[in-house]
């Protein structure tokens, strides 16, 4: 999983107070994707190919997968509306904190305290629900989670504080299910 630590990578930077780092890094995202003028259909164009390859990989023929991709081409366009617009809004339009989206990579360790389970504990195997989490590990991230952070404090370099706040754990699909 993404560490704990301030979102800004730039030692320097965490002198400056919250106000100022927001508005930094709502500039960078705004002027960033001016060199993007299609940046709705390029990422629809992604989606509907990744959805193709997997419905294709599962099974499905391509005459089917066609037709369901045509019927709901637009569905798709919404969800990259719906997701640029989310990111507009926690990396422009809101400067009094950061916000990031997190995802857990496959191998990493499961920790009950910053991941939900999304498999139906009831649907596990016999003898597997009591498992120590310390030997689960995460098959793929089913749904992103989304943090806060807030600088609350600047004594010069060292006295900077982070209030780090997990607004939704990510949902994760442990490797035991595949077993």
């Amino acid at each position: 999983m993404l560490p704990l630590s301030p979102p800004s990578t730039l030692l320097t930077i965490l002198v400056e107070n919250q106000t100022v780092l927001g508005r930094w890094r709502a500039l960078t995202h705004k002027y960033a994707k001016q060199g993007m003028p299609n940046l709705t259909e390029e990422l629809t164009k992604m989606l509907v190919a990744d959805v193709r390859n997997l419905l294709i990989v599962a099974g499905s023929s391509v005459g089917q997968v066609d037709a369901l991709i045509a019927r709901n081409r637009n569905n798709l366009r919404s969800i990259v509306e719906a997701a640029i617009a989310f990111r507009r809004a926690i990396g422009e339009e809101i400067i009094s904190c950061d916000f990031e989206t997190i995802l857990v990579h496959p191998g990493d360790a499961f920790d009950v305290s910053s991941m939900t389970d999304s498999y139906d504990v009831s649907k596990k195997p016999a003898g597997r629900v009591g498992e120590d989490n310390a030997t689960r590990k995460v098959l793929c991230t089913a749904g992103l989670g989304l943090r806060r952070s807030k600088k609350v404090k600047t004594d010069g370099e060292a006295g900077t504080q982070w209030e780090v706040s997990m607004l939704h754990k990510p949902l994760v699909i442990l490797d035991m299910v595949s077993s």
